[in-house]
């Protein structure tokens, strides 16, 4: 997806799982040509922007993540916390702790469909 994020405004921040800018080819060089503030984390982190918090936490997820290669780069979801609570989801599937770990939410935004 550098196609998009190469037309973020420069000073943009991005949270991205720990690994991805080692990781995703052209990510470092985006970084600098665009200015971008990438900020790495893993499950349980949590990065604060203005007023909103962000909180990463796990997703299942085969470790199948192109372009990258398999298990380079940790598959994780995010919940956002400003007015209200919002859980992304990300690549995932359902597990058993999805609920304790994301907690209680306002809104979620879920994938559908997949290949099973």
């Amino acid at each position: 997806h550098l196609p998009s994020l190469s037309r973020l405004a420069p000073g943009t921040r991005l949270i991205v799982p720990s690994g991805a800018v080692a990781a995703v080819p052209g990510l470092r060089a985006l970084r600098r040509r665009r200015e971008l503030l990438i900020t790495e984390v893993r499950a349980g982190d949590e990065v604060r922007v203005g007023e909103v918090r962000v909180r990463a936490v796990p997703a299942l997820h085969d470790g199948r993540r192109l372009p990258v290669g398999p298990r380079k780069v940790p598959a994780l979801g995010y919940v956002v916390e400003g007015e209200a609570r919002t859980y992304f989801a990300g690549d995932t599937g359902l597990y058993d702790e999805m609920a304790e770990a994301v907690g209680a939410v306002d809104v979620a935004l879920l994938p559908v469909g997949g290949w099973g």
